[in-house]
């Protein structure tokens, strides 16, 4: 397993997560190369954007050596594609605003958060009466004013519990303000917000009795929210399709209070994190038979790793290849153990990557 902290060191022999162009999209890559004056970057031949119609063999490019993998080859840089930006008017957070989360070692055991990390993480609260409120799933704040989640966290609940709220800016549900104490510094947090939502929009094809096939849901908020250290939004990946690539054997994070529609005896009041690791598909279909494109999975080696982070949160990777260190929404937790004995039964996420045209064509169609 990688760590998520060396993960930085690799190069060529394992691939590495980047942003080209200043977007927001990370591209996978095995090293940097060069072609003539121009960057480029060492991929498998097929995910190239410039084949078939190039020369790879070209004297003007680098060579990708690798002793892992036989067909790498030196690909430029894709262009920026302005189209993408035009075709939507309501556009994401880019790098620099998303995905920054301070990391504090102070925690000992990587088992409790640090009181600013992940500050995207959302609460959904559910109400019969509109008084009291439960919170049963996770969601990640993408924009201002969108949350997403799964699709069973706003299907599957009973008659009289109905999503009303997004609570964002929580660290510990039992105070209010938040505070964390490190030997002599005092760190507090605003009061968390409550923020009404006013439209949920799930995924036309979400079909629970396929092992939750397509469960992603947007909850768009019925204002935008500021962002601040304690709310920010989570990095979106790039556009893709492609089950060549299922991020087998990475290193990447959940975090959450454990709140599950099952699992309500293992929850905490303290937001916790937990490492687990990525399965190839194939592993998972031992287990999930019917995975279909749009899933990934991990976990189940771990106790920890099956019951740490909420229905519908979020599956983290941080790219540690720039010096930022964004993170960036590579799945949303959607089917597995929930008893927090899971041993050998990974859990199933949705690929954020599959949907990420669907996510901006929902957002920019409801954005009025």
């Amino acid at each position: 397993m990688f760590s998520a902290r060396s993960i930085r060191n690799l190069i060529i022999c394992c691939t590495i997560i980047a942003t080209v162009n200043g977007a927001n999209k990370p591209v996978i890559h095995y090293g940097r190369c060069n072609v003539g004056s121009e960057a480029g970057y060492c991929q498998h031949r097929h995910q190239c954007w410039e084949q078939p119609n190039v020369d790879f063999n070209s004297a003007s490019r680098s060579r990708c050596v690798s002793q892992v993998h036989s067909d790498l080859v030196c690909c430029r840089r894709a262009p920026v594609v302005e189209a993408f930006a035009m075709q939507y008017r309501l556009q994401l957070p880019q790098p620099g605003v998303c995905g920054n989360s301070e990391f504090d070692n102070r925690i000992v055991g990587g088992e409790n958060t640090s009181i600013t990390e992940y500050p995207w993480m959302a609460l959904l609260r559910y109400t019969n009466d509109g008084a009291e409120y439960d919170s049963l799933c996770g969601g990640s704040l993408i924009h201002e004013r969108w949350v997403l989640t799964a699709a069973h966290c706003v299907t599957s609940r009973d008659a009289d519990q109905q999503l009303r709220q997004v609570r964002l800016g929580e660290w510990n549900t039992t105070s209010s303000p938040d505070c964390q104490v490190f030997k002599t510094n005092r760190i507090c947090a605003p009061p968390h917000i409550d923020v009404n939502i006013d439209r949920i929009i799930v995924h036309e094809q979400y079909t629970p009795e396929n092992n939750y096939a397509n469960d992603i849901a947007l909850l768009r908020l019925n204002r935008s929210v500021t962002f601040t250290d304690f709310v920010q939004p989570i990095c979106l990946p790039a556009a893709s399709n492609s089950v060549e690539y299922a991020y087998a054997g990475y290193a990447m994070e959940i975090a959450g209070w454990g709140k599950t529609d099952q699992a309500l005896f293992s929850v905490s009041p303290v937001k916790k994190k937990a490492e687990i690791t990525a399965i190839s598909i194939a592993s998972c279909k031992v287990v999930y038979p019917q995975l279909v494109n749009g899933q990934i999975c991990a976990g189940g080696d771990t106790k920890e790793s099956t019951c740490r982070g909420d229905s519908g949160g979020p599956l983290m990777l941080q790219d540690n290849f720039e010096s930022s260190g964004n993170f960036y929404l590579t799945g949303i937790i959607s089917l597995g153990s929930s008893n927090c004995n899971g041993v050998g039964s990974p859990r199933v996420f949705t690929r954020v990557e599959h949907y990420i045209n669907w996510i901006m064509g929902t957002m920019n169609a409801n954005s009025s």
